[in-house]
């Protein structure tokens, strides 16, 4: 594989590592505040919501019956079948949206009773009953009023008390996924020195032998070889470098067997030269002796006439 390649491949797998851990954390970050948002928001607030306004309906009808009591006007009594219709209507979505099985069960039971008593006491205030029988059924209406004081509102508290908590798990959820994300981002920068460092010491390592080599060749030492560790880039060139080492190997052992060729050359030649002077010597003494003798002769021939 090419450096390029390889340089491509790191940081690719650098660059998926930090979005694999950033989507994770943010798919499970989002995941836990949508379940919360999904309690809270999907089942509590509107159960809590349903249930106030229950409450607000029931303090409605009790005023609307304090004016009825006193005065019985249609639309006094049409105002309070309103508001009944209205409580009902919120019992209804109270139930579609609280997970409670028998909390719902409770409350429902709660409307139906109370919306029955207060028709009760008002067929009697219309049908101008005794003062015991109106008393009664006043009782009663205010007995359930006791009863919704004494177990709804409390549940209605817990109910938004667990909302705020889930609100500030939130919150948490949202500090928890930031510390997550700076842990992950200092992994991540971790990684990255290290594959920095890794790459680096993929260039350094050949480099460096590839410069101690060039060192020893510059002092003449040539019988070196660079160990090949890869098939990239920096292979080829070890590969190349070796291969260069081994021609100027080769050059100077066949300069040194033609250095030792010519000096044997230069040595038979030197004694070739010496027999040659050798020879011109004895040729000289042999020309100067031939000469006296050829002087000699001569002289002794004019001596003899």
């Amino acid at each position: 594989m090419s450096i390029r390649l390889k340089l491509l491949a790191g940081f690719l797998l650098v660059s998926l590592l930090t979005l694999g851990v950033s989507l994770g954390i943010s798919l499970t970050v989002q995941q836990k505040v949508a379940s919360l948002i999904s309690d809270v928001g999907g089942k509590k607030l509107p159960g809590v919501i349903a249930l106030s306004r229950m409450e607000a309906d029931l303090y409605q009808v009790l005023f609307l019956l304090e004016r009825y009591e006193s005065d019985r006007e249609i639309s006094i009594r049409e105002d309070i079948e309103r508001s009944l219709a209205s409580l009902g209507s919120h019992q209804t979505g109270h139930t579609l949206y609280y997970d409670g099985e028998s909390f719902i069960a409770f409350v429902e039971t709660f409307v139906r009773e109370f919306s029955r008593a207060t028709a009760g006491y008002i067929l009697l205030l219309q049908r101008g009953k005794s003062a015991g029988e109106i008393e009664v059924a006043r009782n009663r209406i205010d007995s359930l009023l006791d009863r919704y004081r004494q177990d709804i509102i409390p549940h209605l508290h817990e109910d938004v008390r667990e909302g705020y908590v889930k609100i500030n798990q939130i919150d948490d959820i949202n500090r928890d996924s930031r510390n997550v994300l700076l842990i992950s981002a200092l992994i991540i920068m971790l990684l990255a020195i290290f594959f920095s460092a890794f790459i680096a010491t993929m260039f350094a390592r050949p480099l460096a032998s590839m410069t101690e080599a060039a060192r020893k060749i510059g002092s003449g030492q040539l019988d070196i070889e660079i160990p090949v560790t890869s098939k990239d880039e920096i292979g080829q060139l070890s590969e190349a470098f070796n291969d260069m080492t081994s021609n100027l190997l080769t050059m100077r052992n066949n300069l040194m067997n033609l250095n030792l060729d010519l000096e044997n050359e230069l040595d038979e030649n030197q004694d070739l030269t010496n027999e040659l002077s050798e020879h011109r010597k004895n040729l000289e003494k042999l020309v100067v002796e031939r000469t006296k003798e050829v002087e000699h002769q001569r002289t002794a021939c004019c001596t003899g006439k």
